[in-house]
């Protein structure tokens, strides 16, 4: 398949995943069900488009798509401190009242 034919095949997919990710990024929950299928197929895509040394352009578009929906996808990196901190502020005391009956019968025996 020829770069031309590539792009026309895939281009409704690469304009669903930009529109995706601006959408999370200010916020919007929008239609995100196939998100992660989608982003699957773009680095397949993009693996394609290298291995067949398609115009850089094309490249570095995927790329820098590829790059937003993985920011998106997976997120920031959380600092330990604040890690830490929401660790024993939040996600602790609701998982000891999520499992309260199991955590009185220990302190029984």
């Amino acid at each position: 398949m020829n770069q031309p034919e590539f792009e026309r095949r895939h281009t409704a997919l690469w304009e669903r995943l930009d529109r995706t990710c601006t959408a999370l990024a200010a916020g919007q929950s929008g239609d995100v069900a196939d998100f992660p299928r989608d982003y699957r197929l773009l680095c397949q895509q993009l693996a394609v488009a290298r291995g067949r040394l398609y115009a850089l352009a094309l490249i570095e578009r995927l790329e820098h798509l590829a790059l937003r929906c993985h920011h998106q996808l997976y997120g920031g990196r959380r600092s330990l401190p604040r890690g830490l901190l929401n660790f024993l502020l939040l996600d602790f005391p609701a998982a000891i009242r999520a499992h309260r009956r199991a955590v009185l019968l220990g302190l029984l025996f």
